[in-house]
Parts: C-alpha cells; sequence; structure tokens
C-alpha cells in the first residue's frame, strides 16, 4: 500500500469536489429527460447501446450528457477508492 502525503490527499478532495460539482451539475440538466421519458440516465444509457430507442436525435443529446455523468461519477468513486486505501 502506498500512503499519499496530506497534500496529495488534500488535492484530491479539491478533485473531488470539482468531480462532484460537475456530475450534480449534468445531473440537473438530465431531470427534464428523465421526467419526460420516465427513466433514469442510467436505465437509459443501457436501453440506447442496446439499441432499444432507436436513433433519434434527441437519444444523442442525453446519451451525451449521461455518459459525461458517468465518467464523473466514475472519476468520484476513484477518487474516494484512492483516499480511502491511502
Amino acid at each position: 500500500m502506498i500512503k499519499l502525503s496530506a497534500k496529495i490527499i488534500d488535492l484530491l478532495k479539491k478533485d473531488f469536489s470539482y468531480a462532484d460539482f460537475a456530475f450534480n451539475k449534468l445531473l440537473s440538466e438530465m431531470r427534464a429527460y428523465e421526467k419526460e421519458y420516465s427513466m433514469t440516465w442510467e436505465e437509459f444509457i443501457s436501453k440506447f447501446e442496446s439499441g432499444k430507442l432507436g436513433d433519434d436525435r434527441i437519444w444523442f443529446a442525453w446519451y451525451s450528457l449521461a455518459m459525461s455523468a458517468k465518467d464523473w461519477d466514475d472519476t468520484k468513486k476513484e477518487i474516494k477508492k484512492t483516499i480511502r486505501t491511502s
């Protein structure tokens, strides 16, 4: 196990805050889609990637937001894991 310095941990915590802000901003942008189409963004990704929704332009706009949210969520998880194991 690698021991991270307090400075590195502080930087990771700041990065976590930024990732959390970005993630929540994307979630708020997707709420209208979730409400209109009665599915969560996670359900949407699964349906879209399996081809169940077709190729309407609106799906690609939502997909872009959803994949960005997923990336930020993954980043948050990795930062948490890194801080926790140090």
